[in-house]
């Protein structure tokens, strides 16, 4: 198996588990977490946990999921799922992203309107949002 294979077959695995986050080092899953949302970015982020040694691995990636990020330093980022705009943000500071499908934005479970989070980032403003965020301490 080539790296790009082994890549996809990890998120493959991860995308048919139940866990909506893994920090994957060397090719072997340090953290799982079920949490839902942008709560285990935020705990990252609230305690200042930079993410560079890992491949992040999130169900879904909106921007507020990229805007921390970014904050967190993370170098390489796999998804199911991930907006446009998170996937233009994230590449623009060149961090390798690897992806399975893309979406306009991240919808809520109705998918009927844009997700909450993703709405009050988009009211807040980056800085304003991540502030918030990291004010939680």
């Amino acid at each position: 198996m080539t790296a790009k294979s082994d890549c996809r077959a990890l998120l493959q695995k991860f995308r048919q588990s139940t866990d909506t986050f893994w920090l994957v080092r060397n090719g072997k899953i340090e953290l799982r977490s079920r949490a839902a949302g942008i709560k285990t970015l935020s705990r990252f982020a609230i305690s200042n946990k930079p993410l560079a040694k890992y491949v992040v691995y999130d169900k879904i990636i909106g921007n507020p999921a990229a805007v921390l990020l970014i904050h967190l330093k993370a170098k390489k980022i796999r998804t199911p799922l991930i907006s446009f705009p998170a996937l233009k943000k994230l590449l623009k500071k060149k961090i390798e992203v690897v992806y399975l499908k893309k979406s306009e934005f991240i919808y809520e479970r109705n998918k009927q309107e844009m997700c909450e989070i993703e709405k009050r980032l988009k009211m807040a403003g980056e800085k304003k949002f991540l502030q918030n965020i990291l004010k939680k301490k």
